[in-house]
């Protein structure tokens, strides 16, 4: 080929290539499925909502304090093993299933200017909510047997459920707001989500008797979640 043609022939080819990787270049620039397209047509927003369950707790914890008195040490353990056994005896059929008696704390002690020894014992019961009352009459009728308090609460199974309602009662919140406020034609599509806090709210007014013997109260707790949602949308 001459000298002439081959440079015009480079010259083409030379173009022919430019003009090719400018049009990949502006196809890029340009394609729907850019992050610059993207960029600028998306909009986001944040919005906080909360949700809360409320139920009659399920559960009630009894404490009490189990003594033991005698002359010696020994005696004292022994009379306290003894009340113990009782107190295992009346109220086993109460507990929770799978639960036992708990020990939370132990002395043994002689009081000052006293010749008896004292073995004392402190115990945590739980039992389902509509036995509780059957099981405290039955307690006192123990003795050497006192019971220091009642704490009525949300079993796990129970709270555990009403956490998972309140948390999608809290995202169905969250979304309600941000249609609202991108428009109700706008699709939205969850960016992040954070979860502010799980709480308890105190019993309520609510209240019901138990069945029989001793009257327990259990009221209305309540579990609240709150979340930060952020959604993304395009006008």
């Amino acid at each position: 080929m001459p000298g002439n043609e081959r440079m015009f022939a480079g010259i083409a080819t030379a173009a022919i290539l430019a003009l090719a990787v400018t049009m990949i270049i502006v196809a890029v620039a340009y394609s729907p499925y850019g992050q610059s397209t993207r960029g600028a047509n998306a909009s986001y927003i944040t919005v906080t909502a909360s949700g809360s369950v409320s139920q009659t707790p399920q559960q009630a914890d009894v404490y009490l304090t189990a003594n033991g008195t005698a002359e010696n040490a020994a005696n004292a353990t022994a009379m306290l093993a003894q009340t113990i056994g009782r107190i295992n005896s009346t109220v086993s059929r109460y507990l929770i299933n799978g639960s036992s008696i708990q020990t939370t704390s132990y002395q043994l002690y002689r009081p000052y200017n006293s010749i008896y020894y004292t073995a004392s014992e402190s115990l945590t019961l739980s039992f389902p909510f509509n036995a509780t009352g059957s099981a405290i009459a039955a307690l006192s009728s123990v003795n050497n047997t006192f019971i220091s308090g009642i704490s009525i609460q949300l079993s796990q199974p129970q709270a555990a459920g009403m956490s998972s309602s309140a948390l999608a009662m809290a995202m169905q919140n969250a979304t309600a707001q941000a249609q609202e406020v991108a428009g109700t034609n706008a699709k939205l599509n969850v960016v992040s989500v954070t979860v502010n806090n799980a709480g308890y709210i105190l019993p309520g007014p609510k209240f019901s008797v138990a069945s029989d013997a001793v009257p327990v109260f259990p009221g209305t707790q309540s579990v609240t979640q709150s979340v930060t949602v952020k959604y993304s949308y395009v006008s």
